[in-house]
């Protein structure tokens, strides 16, 4: 029998590492604020003030900009990084003028204003925005949305550059929990060995390469991709073909409908291949690690949990500070990726079976 770790999010934030969505999207508004202040101080060095402020304006937002004396670069009031962004903008608003912030990424404005915290979520927004555009019927609509979409992934990878170089200490609780022996339940499986252990890693992150030593009988799949790595780009999108309305937006004939499709994406590369060869070779068992197991992976999720292969689920909890946690949560999670209920109640471990990942 194998072992199949699946590493999500929560095995990265476990070990410090800044990569929620939250870090992103507070670090995305962050740096916009640094750019309104350097522009400011700019103009002010250049013109004292001689000439008017020019907007700010990117690809995603335009910003109006009066300069009303009233700035301070040390002004940074807010709980999150975009409301510190719209605090300080507002020291350059027009007082006549209700707002000076468009936001011209719809989808940006869509998610910001939402204040998501999973990337599940984004992209379980990415997929709910899609089919707003199959109700519409306008070929416009989605091509503007994948524009705007590629635009966020692009600075997610920027963002994930900048934390993968940083050393963090990693947790050993978690290395020794991986090598725990193979059991049902709290019953051993023979000796307890298990032949070959795969980490699947569903983060763009290597951080359990860079922390671990791979023992020989042990496999790497990176199966949403690797940061600066062309041959096995990162795959930020949906994937979830068992959606009811799925079949309707194949038989649209627009490929731009199904151009963030994980499914489609996985062909880029062999690493899903891989997997698949893994999962047909022998009985397995696996063990989820900060994995949400949320929808957004439910078609890749749905044939690891139901092939003939898999013999048991064990997800690793969050213990929270007070005292309660996520178990609950995981398994309602696990279970939408189940066609077969009965399944899912034998497979799935209880939890007095199972623990907190730290």
């Amino acid at each position: 029998m194998n072992r199949i770790i699946l590493i999500g999010n929560g095995f990265d934030l476990a070990q410090d590492l800044k990569t929620s969505y939250k870090d992103f999207i507070d670090d995305y508004w962050n740096k916009k604020s640094d750019k309104i202040i350097q522009m400011y101080k700019h103009h002010i060095a250049l013109h004292h003030g001689a000439i008017p402020l020019k907007p700010y304006e990117d690809n995603d937002i335009v910003v109006e900009l009066t300069d009303n004396g009233s700035f301070h670069d040390n002004i940074a009031n807010g709980d999150t990084g975009f409301e510190r962004f719209r605090f300080l903008i507002s020291r350059f608003r027009n007082m006549k003028d209700n707002d000076n912030l468009n936001i011209k990424n719809i989808f940006l404005s869509t998610i910001t204003n939402r204040q998501l915290y999973y990337w599940v979520d984004i992209e379980e927004e990415y997929y709910k925005s899609l089919k707003i555009c199959l109700d519409t019927e306008d070929p416009r609509s989605i091509k503007a949305l994948n524009k705007e979409f590629d635009s966020l992934q692009i600075a997610l990878e920027e963002y994930l550059k900048g934390q993968i170089n940083i050393n963090k200490q990693k947790a050993e609780t978690i290395y020794q929990k991986i090598y725990y022996p193979l059991t049902l339940g709290n019953k051993w499986i023979g000796d307890g060995r298990y032949e070959h252990l795969l980490f699947l890693n569903f983060n763009y992150t290597n951080n359990i390469k860079l922390n671990h030593s791979l023992h020989k009988s042990s496999k790497l799949i990176n199966i949403h991709g690797e940061l600066n790595n062309p041959e096995n780009a990162v795959i930020f999108g949906y994937g979830d073909e068992l959606d009811e309305k799925y079949k309707l937006i194949e038989q649209l004939n627009d490929n731009e409908y199904l151009k963030n499709m994980k499914s489609i994406k996985y062909l880029q590369a062999r690493k899903y291949h891989e997997l698949l060869a893994f999962i047909d070779s022998d009985d397995y068992q696996i063990f989820s690690m900060g994995h949400s197991c949320g929808i957004s992976d439910r078609t890749l999720l749905n044939k690891l949990f139901e092939h003939k292969n898999c013999k048991s689920i064990k997800p690793f909890y969050h213990q929270k500070e007070d005292g309660t946690d996520n178990f609950t949560d995981l398994t309602i999670n696990i279970s939408r990726n189940f066609n077969d209920k009965s399944l899912f109640r034998e497979r799935v471990i209880n939890k007095l079976d199972c623990e907190p990942l730290l």
